[in-house]
């Protein structure tokens, strides 16, 4: 059961490309949403968690 006070999850697929980070960067600035970013390459996972709070 979802609660009226949960925030709506957003998962961006392939944030590390061109076109990735433009969509990613729009829902970042949105505080009513929980926002996770991807990649392939665990290498780049501090820099998108530092750039989108949460990245896997």
């Amino acid at each position: 059961m979802v609660s009226s006070t949960s925030k709506p999850a957003v998962l961006i697929l392939g944030s590390t490309s061109k076109l990735g980070q433009i969509i990613a960067d729009s829902p970042r600035r949105n505080d009513a949403i929980s926002l996770t970013v991807t990649s392939r390459k665990p290498e780049q996972l501090p820099k998108l968690k530092e750039k989108y709070g949460h990245a896997v």
